[in-house]
């Protein structure tokens, strides 16, 4: 399955969700600025996500460095989800992303004032996302200075609740 085939144009952003009576396997891969990531299914949802490595080069933001938050809302209710960037200069910079119901979500972080607006230039950081209710999040990473890129899951602070139980 392509995006073309979905009628997706280049650089939209796109969620999906499908449902099944029998077992599936799903891995999604990701082609852009020369580079690919892959990640799999999230089958469960958290109140509480930690992401450990994060970079952006300011002055190179959106050109070289890019870091993108996806978000995923299984409840029936829309939701705030509150993002810290953790810094490794001891500064935390915070601002929520509203999700909808069922919907879907993404956050630029290399297009963010959080970032833009930095002092530093070389911004090293951790990321904390939390809501009252579960939710999925992941982290893209490009780095075209090392010519490398990745998707992450991120790590879950407290109890995971399967999505099956809660959509």
């Amino acid at each position: 399955l392509v995006g073309g085939a979905l009628g997706l144009i280049k650089n939209q952003p796109v969620g999906l969700t499908f449902s099944s009576n029998v077992g599936v396997s799903v891995v999604a891969n990701e082609l852009q600025l020369g580079e690919a990531n892959a990640t799999g299914a999230s089958t469960s949802a958290g109140t509480g996500w930690f992401f450990g490595d994060a970079f952006i080069n300011k002055d190179l933001a959106g050109e070289m460095y890019f870091e993108t938050l996806n978000f995923y809302n299984p409840t029936p209710d829309d939701i705030t989800v509150t993002i810290e960037l953790l810094f490794s200069t001891s500064d935390i910079e915070s601002f929520t992303v509203n999700v909808d119901a069922g919907g879907f979500a993404e956050v630029l972080l290399h297009d963010h004032p959080s970032i833009l607006n930095r002092d530093t230039q070389l911004n090293f950081f951790s990321i904390s996302a939390s809501a009252d209710v579960p939710f999925v999040t992941s982290l893209v990473h490009y780095d075209l200075f090392l010519d490398g890129g990745w998707g992450n899951s991120g790590s879950s602070i407290g109890l995971l609740n399967p999505i099956s139980t809660i959509i």
